[in-house]
């Protein structure tokens, strides 16, 4: 439901931090995309911001990053995109991220790049 790599970080998190876990995970899926987008730039920021600690302490923060990242690539493989099209929620929030932190550069550019951007040869025929 959330991704393998959100599963291994939620299996690492403390047993105290699961149910609310949980439960947040459940409200994604009815999130607005700019609701999800919101969360997304919280989930990373606060990911990032603790991976220098390396991992054991906060696998909560890690688990919302990655369970926040394959709800956007659900999203844009529901519409038609590749499932790594870098034109997605998580992109944009990740951009917004690094921005906040201070590192503008590493932003990347929000375009699709899927082999199919919902436009088929045969839709002119």
């Amino acid at each position: 439901k959330a991704g393998p790599g959100a599963a291994r970080e939620f299996e690492a998190a403390a047993d105290s931090k699961k149910p609310r876990l949980v439960e947040w995970l459940n409200n994604l899926p009815g999130m607005s995309d700019d609701e999800l987008y919101g969360v997304a730039v919280e989930a990373i920021w606060g990911s990032a911001s603790v991976q220098r600690f390396g991992y054991g302490l906060f696998e909560d923060l890690h688990f919302k990053a990655s369970a926040v990242m394959f709800e956007s690539r659900k999203r844009r493989q529901a519409a038609g995109h590749g499932e790594w099209c870098s034109d997605s929620i998580y992109q944009a929030a990740y951009n917004e991220a690094v921005r906040q932190a201070g590192y503008p550069g590493m932003a990347r550019e929000l375009v699709c790049t899927c082999d199919n951007n919902n436009e088929t040869e045969d839709e002119d025929k």
